[in-house]
């Protein structure tokens, strides 16, 4: 249990929680209730504010310390923005991939690891991650193993219509 000038708080990290959840306890008279790691700053604001509020005046806070905690949560919070820039352009880009493949013959593996064949029907968004439509399943991009302009069953029907000639390159 420590205290900072008349704040009192114990923290411990819970195990059975992922590494990035710190659980809070503070004192009676001071209740905060359990917070993760992206709450941290908010917290640090207002556990700096009580400690500024309640400091020694015959002994003031040093001003480099608080100008240091300053600037490191700064950078956390910058830290988060830039985490949540990525995650959205990694979903546009994916999207972009995915929509791309509209109409196309793909072929991969679905989350029961069951062969899908077939043309790209469609484009969906699950839980922030683009999945083609392929009849009447999905597949992510990252189950996709084979991406042709056709099947092989209408490159055989087009071969057979052109008397034996190659259609896949032009004819030549």
């Amino acid at each position: 249990m420590s205290s900072i000038n008349g704040v009192s708080s114990s923290t411990y990290v819970d195990e059975t929680q992922s590494n990035s959840q710190i659980v809070k306890h503070v004192d009676p008279e001071n209740p905060v209730i359990a917070q993760t790691a992206q709450d941290s700053s908010q917290s640090f604001m207002q556990l700096m504010i009580a400690q500024l509020q309640n400091q020694d005046p015959m002994d003031p806070m040093d001003s480099n310390a608080f100008t240091q905690q300053l600037a490191a949560i700064n950078s956390l919070e910058q830290l988060i923005s830039i985490n949540s820039l990525l995650k959205e352009s990694l979903q546009s880009s994916q999207l972009s991939e995915a929509t791309a493949l509209l109409g196309t013959y793909v072929e991969g593996l679905d989350g029961e690891n069951s062969v899908v064949t077939g043309y790209v029907d469609n484009v969906k968004v699950v839980e922030g991650e683009a999945k083609l439509v392929v009849g009447d399943s999905m597949l992510g991009l990252d189950e996709v193993f084979i991406i042709d302009e056709l099947s092989p069953a209408d490159e055989e029907y087009l071969y057979g219509l052109t008397g034996g000639t190659d259609t896949t390159d032009g004819g030549a």
